[in-house]
């Protein structure tokens, strides 16, 4: 599955609240378009849980108890629309420790980063700021990481499966198969990192204003268009591993 993911512009630090001041670290940079890599980061950004977070931190840095008050408004939010039972959105409710943990786990792959400091006026106490570490998430389990893992081999087995049962010809070598689609893969993640890191503006657009379902089935079409543009190079070296 391919999932794509948008953060707005970074706005400055919100002075406006008398109670605390924000200080972003001027050595933070965020990145416009990042392509996820790692099983598990692409498990996290999968996750019902983490992407929520992600979404929360769209609009700019936030601390944990920020993020936490967020996260349970969403689920109060969705207990109503959804007509949930009270013991069914107390289960979705989670507490700042809860929080702390997931942004931790989304810290140690690379897609969350801290982004500065807050500070509360007339105590000592700091909070950590934390942002998205790009505009523009890019996740499929088609990676080039993933297909090296073992979740990668077990798929390339099935498929050399259903090849021998569709076309009827002996099971196709597993690193032959395995070479060509890393090859494929390989290929359209390069074209899509290029047209989103050198146009993330116009990019960021066509994003945010589709549904996740709607850009990820699109995002699948172009995937098969651009493998598809690229055919001819393909063919020999796929009917060769197939022996047809």
């Amino acid at each position: 599955m391919i999932f794509f993911d948008y953060l707005s512009m970074m706005g400055n630090d919100d002075q406006s609240n008398p109670e605390f001041k924000d200080f972003i670290d001027p050595n933070f940079k965020q990145e416009g378009f990042k392509i996820i890599e790692g099983v598990e980061a692409i498990e996290f950004f999968s996750d019902s849980n983490y992407k929520m977070v992600l979404t929360i931190l769209r609009d700019k840095p936030m601390s944990v108890k920020e993020i936490t008050k967020k996260y349970n408004q969403i689920i109060e939010e969705k207990s109503k629309q959804l007509k949930w039972t009270k013991k069914e959105k107390e289960n979705r409710l989670r507490t700042d420790k809860t929080l702390y943990r997931y942004i931790k786990d989304l810290l140690r792959v690379g897609l969350v980063v801290q982004a500065g400091q807050r500070v509360v006026i007339g105590r000592t106490i700091t909070e950590a700021l934390f942002s998205r570490s790009a505009l523009i998430f890019y996740s499929d389990e088609g990676s080039i990481e993933w297909w090296r893992s073992k979740a990668g081999d077990e798929v390339i087995e099935t498929t050399a499966e259903l090849l021998e049962l569709y076309l009827e010809i002996p099971k196709p070598s597993l690193d032959c198969l395995k070479g060509i689609v890393t090859k494929i893969v390989e290929y359209n993640q390069t074209e899509f990192f290029n047209v989103f890191e050198n146009k993330v503006e116009r990019a960021k657009k066509v994003v945010y204003s589709s549904e996740g379902p709607e850009i990820d089935r699109a995002i699948r079409i172009v995937d098969l268009i651009l493998t598809i543009l690229k055919s001819a190079e393909y063919e020999k070296e796929l009917k060769d591993c197939l022996g047809i």
